[in-house]
Protein backbone atom coordinates (compact mmCIF):
# COMPACT_ATOMS: atom_id res chain seq x y z
CA UNK A 1 0.00 0.00 0.00
CA UNK A 2 2.88 2.35 0.76
CA UNK A 3 4.44 1.89 -2.69
CA UNK A 4 1.13 2.60 -4.42
CA UNK A 5 0.53 5.67 -2.30
CA UNK A 6 4.01 6.89 -3.21
CA UNK A 7 3.22 6.50 -6.90
CA UNK A 8 -0.04 8.43 -6.56
CA UNK A 9 1.71 11.11 -4.54
CA UNK A 10 4.34 11.48 -7.27
CA UNK A 11 1.63 11.77 -9.92
CA UNK A 12 -0.24 14.33 -7.82
CA UNK A 13 2.95 16.38 -7.40
CA UNK A 14 3.51 16.34 -11.17
CA UNK A 15 -0.06 17.51 -11.80
CA UNK A 16 0.24 20.37 -9.33
CA UNK A 17 3.66 21.38 -10.68
CA UNK A 18 2.38 21.60 -14.25
CA UNK A 19 -0.78 23.39 -13.10
CA UNK A 20 1.40 25.91 -11.28
CA UNK A 21 3.22 26.55 -14.57
CA UNK A 22 -0.08 27.46 -16.22
CA UNK A 23 -0.70 24.25 -18.17
CA UNK A 24 -4.36 23.59 -19.12
CA UNK A 25 -5.92 20.56 -17.44
CA UNK A 26 -6.51 18.88 -20.80
CA UNK A 27 -2.82 19.11 -21.67
CA UNK A 28 -1.78 17.86 -18.23
CA UNK A 29 -4.07 14.84 -18.54
CA UNK A 30 -2.81 14.02 -22.04
CA UNK A 31 0.86 14.44 -21.14
CA UNK A 32 0.77 12.40 -17.93
CA UNK A 33 -1.76 9.84 -19.14
CA UNK A 34 -4.26 10.63 -16.35
CA UNK A 35 -8.02 10.92 -16.68
CA UNK A 36 -9.05 14.55 -17.10
CA UNK A 37 -11.65 14.25 -14.31
CA UNK A 38 -8.95 13.06 -11.93
CA UNK A 39 -6.73 16.02 -12.84
CA UNK A 40 -9.64 18.42 -12.32
CA UNK A 41 -10.49 16.90 -8.92
CA UNK A 42 -6.88 17.06 -7.73
CA UNK A 43 -6.43 20.65 -8.82
CA UNK A 44 -9.69 21.75 -7.20
CA UNK A 45 -9.01 19.99 -3.90
CA UNK A 46 -5.34 20.99 -3.75
CA UNK A 47 -4.50 17.79 -1.89
CA UNK A 48 -4.28 14.08 -2.65
CA UNK A 49 -7.50 12.21 -1.66
CA UNK A 50 -7.11 9.34 0.78
CA UNK A 51 -7.43 5.96 -0.91
CA UNK A 52 -9.32 3.34 1.03
CA UNK A 53 -9.14 0.61 -1.63
CA UNK A 54 -7.47 -2.62 -0.55
CA UNK A 55 -4.15 -3.27 -2.25
CA UNK A 56 -4.50 -6.59 -4.08
CA UNK A 57 -0.95 -6.53 -5.40
CA UNK A 58 0.11 -7.60 -8.88
CA UNK A 59 1.10 -10.85 -10.52
CA UNK A 60 4.37 -9.15 -11.43
CA UNK A 61 5.31 -8.60 -7.79
CA UNK A 62 6.77 -12.09 -7.58
CA UNK A 63 9.42 -11.00 -10.07
CA UNK A 64 9.89 -7.50 -8.63
CA UNK A 65 13.46 -8.12 -7.47
CA UNK A 66 14.58 -9.19 -10.94
CA UNK A 67 12.75 -6.33 -12.63
CA UNK A 68 14.19 -3.70 -10.30
CA UNK A 69 17.66 -5.10 -10.83
CA UNK A 70 17.28 -4.98 -14.61
CA UNK A 71 15.81 -1.48 -14.35
CA UNK A 72 18.83 -0.35 -12.39
CA UNK A 73 21.06 -1.86 -15.10
CA UNK A 74 19.37 0.39 -17.67
CA UNK A 75 16.79 -1.96 -19.23
CA UNK A 76 13.60 0.15 -19.40
CA UNK A 77 11.87 -1.75 -22.24
CA UNK A 78 8.71 -3.41 -20.91
CA UNK A 79 8.55 -5.97 -23.75
CA UNK A 80 12.08 -7.15 -23.06
CA UNK A 81 11.44 -7.35 -19.32
CA UNK A 82 8.25 -9.31 -19.99
CA UNK A 83 10.18 -11.84 -22.08
CA UNK A 84 12.77 -12.22 -19.35
CA UNK A 85 10.30 -12.96 -16.56
CA UNK A 86 8.37 -15.31 -18.86
CA UNK A 87 11.50 -17.43 -18.90
CA UNK A 88 11.40 -17.32 -15.09
CA UNK A 89 7.83 -18.67 -14.95
CA UNK A 90 5.63 -15.57 -15.36
CA UNK A 91 2.36 -16.37 -17.18
CA UNK A 92 0.81 -12.93 -17.33
CA UNK A 93 0.31 -10.68 -20.36
CA UNK A 94 2.54 -7.92 -21.67
CA UNK A 95 0.19 -5.13 -20.63
CA UNK A 96 0.45 -6.25 -17.00
CA UNK A 97 4.21 -5.70 -17.10
CA UNK A 98 3.71 -2.42 -18.95
CA UNK A 99 1.50 -1.12 -16.13
CA UNK A 100 3.99 -2.27 -13.51
CA UNK A 101 6.89 -0.63 -15.33
CA UNK A 102 4.87 2.55 -15.81
CA UNK A 103 4.30 2.81 -12.07
CA UNK A 104 7.99 2.24 -11.43
CA UNK A 105 8.93 4.91 -13.96
CA UNK A 106 6.48 7.44 -12.51
CA UNK A 107 7.66 6.75 -8.96
CA UNK A 108 11.30 7.35 -9.89
CA UNK A 109 11.92 11.04 -10.60
CA UNK A 110 15.40 10.24 -11.95
CA UNK A 111 14.13 7.85 -14.63
CA UNK A 112 14.62 8.56 -18.30
CA UNK A 113 12.40 11.32 -19.59
CA UNK A 114 11.13 12.52 -16.18
CA UNK A 115 12.81 15.90 -16.52
CA UNK A 116 11.12 16.49 -19.86
CA UNK A 117 7.72 15.45 -18.47
CA UNK A 118 7.69 18.11 -15.76
CA UNK A 119 9.46 20.74 -17.81
CA UNK A 120 8.04 23.30 -20.21
CA UNK A 121 9.28 21.62 -23.39
CA UNK A 122 6.44 21.19 -25.88
CA UNK A 123 5.70 17.61 -26.88
CA UNK A 124 6.38 17.17 -30.62
CA UNK A 125 3.73 16.06 -33.09
CA UNK A 126 3.69 12.46 -34.38
CA UNK A 127 5.32 13.52 -37.64
CA UNK A 128 7.99 15.52 -35.80
CA UNK A 129 8.64 12.61 -33.42
CA UNK A 130 9.04 10.23 -36.36
CA UNK A 131 11.58 12.60 -37.91
CA UNK A 132 13.50 12.98 -34.63
CA UNK A 133 13.87 9.21 -34.32
CA UNK A 134 15.75 8.92 -37.62
CA UNK A 135 17.45 12.33 -37.60
CA UNK A 136 21.19 12.80 -37.43
CA UNK A 137 22.01 13.39 -33.72
CA UNK A 138 24.10 16.39 -34.75
CA UNK A 139 21.03 18.16 -36.14
CA UNK A 140 18.87 18.04 -32.98
CA UNK A 141 19.40 19.70 -29.62
CA UNK A 142 20.00 18.05 -26.26
CA UNK A 143 16.34 18.17 -25.17
CA UNK A 144 15.20 16.50 -28.38
CA UNK A 145 17.89 13.85 -28.00
CA UNK A 146 16.68 13.07 -24.46
CA UNK A 147 13.17 12.72 -25.85
CA UNK A 148 14.40 10.28 -28.52
CA UNK A 149 16.32 8.25 -25.92
CA UNK A 150 13.25 8.06 -23.67
CA UNK A 151 11.00 7.16 -26.60
CA UNK A 152 13.21 4.28 -27.67
CA UNK A 153 13.80 3.07 -24.12
CA UNK A 154 10.06 2.98 -23.37
CA UNK A 155 8.97 1.62 -26.73
CA UNK A 156 7.68 -1.90 -27.13
CA UNK A 157 7.98 -1.63 -30.93
CA UNK A 158 10.66 -3.24 -33.12
CA UNK A 159 13.75 -1.08 -32.64
CA UNK A 160 15.42 -2.95 -35.51
CA UNK A 161 13.13 -1.19 -37.99
CA UNK A 162 14.19 2.16 -36.55
CA UNK A 163 17.84 1.25 -37.02
CA UNK A 164 17.15 0.33 -40.65
CA UNK A 165 15.34 3.63 -41.17
CA UNK A 166 18.29 5.52 -39.67
CA UNK A 167 20.70 3.63 -41.92
CA UNK A 168 18.66 4.56 -44.99
CA UNK A 169 18.52 8.22 -43.94
CA UNK A 170 22.30 8.26 -43.48
CA UNK A 171 22.79 6.54 -46.83
CA UNK A 172 20.74 9.23 -48.59
CA UNK A 173 22.36 12.17 -46.80
CA UNK A 174 25.89 10.92 -47.53
CA UNK A 175 25.06 9.48 -50.96
CA UNK A 176 26.38 6.01 -50.15
CA UNK A 177 25.12 4.19 -53.25
CA UNK A 178 27.39 1.20 -52.59
CA UNK A 179 25.38 0.33 -49.46
CA UNK A 180 22.00 0.21 -51.22
CA UNK A 181 22.01 -3.46 -52.26
CA UNK A 182 23.06 -4.67 -48.82
CA UNK A 183 20.42 -2.51 -47.14
CA UNK A 184 17.66 -3.78 -49.45
CA UNK A 185 18.62 -7.37 -48.69
CA UNK A 186 18.73 -6.77 -44.94
CA UNK A 187 15.27 -5.20 -44.66
CA UNK A 188 13.41 -8.04 -46.37
CA UNK A 189 10.63 -9.55 -44.24
CA UNK A 190 10.45 -6.43 -42.04
CA UNK A 191 7.86 -3.69 -41.68
CA UNK A 192 9.75 -1.72 -44.36
CA UNK A 193 8.94 -4.25 -47.08
CA UNK A 194 6.28 -2.03 -48.68
CA UNK A 195 8.68 0.91 -48.75
CA UNK A 196 11.48 -1.11 -50.31
CA UNK A 197 9.13 -2.54 -52.97
CA UNK A 198 8.61 1.01 -54.18
CA UNK A 199 12.36 1.61 -54.28
CA UNK A 200 12.98 -1.55 -56.29
CA UNK A 201 10.43 -0.51 -58.93
CA UNK A 202 12.50 2.61 -59.61
CA UNK A 203 15.90 1.26 -58.63
CA UNK A 204 17.85 2.92 -61.48
CA UNK A 205 16.64 6.36 -60.45
CA UNK A 206 17.45 5.64 -56.80
CA UNK A 207 21.01 4.61 -57.67
CA UNK A 208 21.45 7.76 -59.73
CA UNK A 209 20.14 9.95 -56.92
CA UNK A 210 22.62 8.36 -54.50
CA UNK A 211 25.51 8.73 -56.94
CA UNK A 212 25.19 12.22 -58.45
CA UNK A 213 25.30 15.61 -56.79
CA UNK A 214 22.43 16.99 -58.88
CA UNK A 215 19.00 17.57 -57.36
CA UNK A 216 15.57 18.78 -58.45
CA UNK A 217 15.65 21.61 -55.92
CA UNK A 218 15.82 24.48 -58.48
CA UNK A 219 13.01 22.96 -60.53
CA UNK A 220 10.82 22.45 -57.47
CA UNK A 221 11.47 26.05 -56.49
CA UNK A 222 10.27 27.34 -59.87
CA UNK A 223 7.16 25.15 -59.68
CA UNK A 224 6.32 26.54 -56.24
CA UNK A 225 6.85 30.08 -57.54
CA UNK A 226 4.51 29.42 -60.47
CA UNK A 227 1.82 28.02 -58.18
CA UNK A 228 2.09 31.04 -55.89
CA UNK A 229 1.54 33.44 -58.78
CA UNK A 230 -1.43 31.43 -60.02
CA UNK A 231 -3.05 31.37 -56.57
CA UNK A 232 -2.98 35.18 -56.42
CA UNK A 233 -5.40 35.17 -59.35
CA UNK A 234 -7.81 32.74 -57.66
CA UNK A 235 -7.34 30.11 -60.39
CA UNK A 236 -8.55 32.42 -63.18
CA UNK A 237 -5.19 32.69 -64.94
CA UNK A 238 -5.10 31.27 -68.47
CA UNK A 239 -1.77 30.56 -70.09
CA UNK A 240 -1.26 33.98 -71.72
CA UNK A 241 -1.98 35.97 -68.57
CA UNK A 242 0.02 33.59 -66.41
CA UNK A 243 2.95 33.86 -68.82
CA UNK A 244 2.93 37.66 -68.56
CA UNK A 245 2.74 37.53 -64.78
CA UNK A 246 5.68 35.12 -64.58
CA UNK A 247 7.81 37.22 -66.90
CA UNK A 248 6.92 40.44 -65.07
CA UNK A 249 7.79 38.86 -61.73
CA UNK A 250 11.14 37.87 -63.15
Amino acid sequence: MTDRHGVRQARFDEVMALHGQGWPMKRIARTLGINRKTVRAWVRSGELPVWSQRDRGSAVDGHAAHLRQRWGEGCHNAARLWQEIQERGFRGQLRTVQRWVRRLRNANPTSVGAADTIGTWKMPSKRRAAWLVVADPETIDATEQRFVDALLANSEGPTTVIEFARAFSTMVRRQQAARLDGWLAAVKETALTGFTDGLVRDLAAIRTALSLSWSTGPVEGQISRLKTIKRTMCGRAKFDLLRHRVLDAA
